[in-house]
């Protein structure tokens, strides 16, 4: 608490100062206490028995992994914490750094030994950045009964692969085996020391040809090629943000008050997989998307973001729909009145209250991609009333 020392108290501006660290290890324990067993279960019913020549059957119901390490966190983090201008300007500065080490992952599996995919650990993955948060008040004046408050948030983080395993080391071949077996069109998990687990790979595209309607891509040789090949994988992107957080405002005035939300992103980026699933990857002989008929290459010279309306071939990870996925968002926002003591005397009441709520009732983004076809998207307004007696 520097704020507290004989040199600081000529400082009338700063009411605190407080530098602080830690350092620690913390474990994980969000998964199944039996990830790492083998385990079966017997069906004896009557209905329903399973058996083989009149003895009694099991059926394995968990993929074990007998080598699966315990997940911990080593943290690291030095902060600043400060109020000045008489607490009217308050805020936190970090940098952080953690180190995971055996973190738990899904691993794909083929379907034939009868599950998906089984637990393993990753190696070591780091964290680490910055995180501020401010928050001041533009207008104080009890008498008024006014209050006006702002606060922001801004953190950025680099995640970083440090170490894989032998058992990953191996991933990445099992993937590129099984997109070309099974023409997988998303981008596929792929791990890389030195880069983030959440990098986006694919070919990497120079667009479609106008004279053929085809994509051109660049392989790894830099060399111009017109077939995509699971050989040509890139990490071409990232959904990682440079800078994500928040800000927002409080605002009370006499009975009213006013609460806003916003959430915002840059820096990172998103594979656009609608624009491959409702354009490119559909028959345009059925119900399809408008774009297919005003927006896909026909006739050689058209200059098209995407490829010829005749080529049906399936459309496979490609650069050309990697794009930079910054957005602001209006989360919340919240609208009160409360009615005072004159008007609860008459009525009788302690206490009355109405609220007017809304949620997710704005965005703007640098992506335009459909919402809510792997998570339900709702915008909600909600009005809500409180009474005491």
């Amino acid at each position: 608490n520097i704020h507290n020392e004989k040199f600081m108290k000529n400082w009338g501006v700063i009411n605190l100062l407080k530098i602080r660290g830690s350092i620690g290890t913390t474990g994980g324990q969000n998964f199944s206490p039996y990830q790492a067993m083998a385990m079966y279960s017997y069906n004896d019913s009557r209905i329903n028995t399973i058996s083989y020549s009149g003895y009694l059957g099991a059926i394995m119901k968990a993929f074990g992994n007998k080598n699966l390490k315990w997940q911990k966190v080593e943290k690291q983090n030095v902060g600043l914490d400060f109020e000045i201008f008489h607490s009217r300007l308050t805020g936190s500065f970090n940098v952080y750094r953690d180190l995971s080490k055996d973190v738990l992952i899904d691993v794909s599996i083929a379907p034939s030994l009868g599950f998906s995919s089984y637990k393993e650990n990753l190696g070591e993955v780091k964290n680490s950045g910055v995180e501020v948060n401010l928050k001041g008040t533009v207008i104080s004046n009890p008498e008024k009964r006014i209050r006006w408050d702002l606060f922001v948030n801004a953190v950025y983080n680099k995640n970083e692969l440090l170490k894989m395993n032998d058992a990953l080391l191996a991933y990445n071949d099992v993937q590129d085996k099984n997109t070309m077996e099974s023409g997988n069109r998303k981008p596929i998990i792929r791990y890389q020391e030195g880069l983030s687990i959440n990098t986006i790979w694919a070919n990497e595209s120079l667009g479609i040809d106008p004279n053929t309607g085809s994509e051109i891509f660049l392989n790894l040789d830099n060399e111009k090629v017109t077939a995509w090949s699971v050989k040509n994988y890139k990490p071409l992107g990232c959904t990682d943000p440079k800078v994500r957080g928040n800000f927002g405002t409080v605002l009370y005035y006499k009975n009213f008050s006013l609460n806003a939300y916003f959430a915002y992103s840059w820096g990172g980026q998103i594979y656009n997989q609608t624009l491959v699933d409702k354009v490119e990857n559909v028959d345009p002989e059925k119900n399809a998307d408008r774009r297919v008929l005003y927006q896909r290459w026909q006739e050689p010279g058209d200059v098209a973001y995407f490829k010829a309306i005749d080529d049906k071939t399936r459309t496979m990870p490609t650069s050309r729909f990697i794009e930079d996925n910054n957005y602001l968002t209006l989360s919340s926002l919240n609208i009160s009145y409360e009615f005072g003591a004159d008007v609860l005397r008459k009525l009788s009441i302690d206490r009355l209250k109405f609220s007017l709520i809304g949620n997710e009732l704005f965005r703007s983004s640098t992506v335009k991609m459909e919402r809510g076809l792997t998570y339900p998207f709702a915008r909600t307004f909600t009005f809500a009333m409180q009474v005491s007696f």
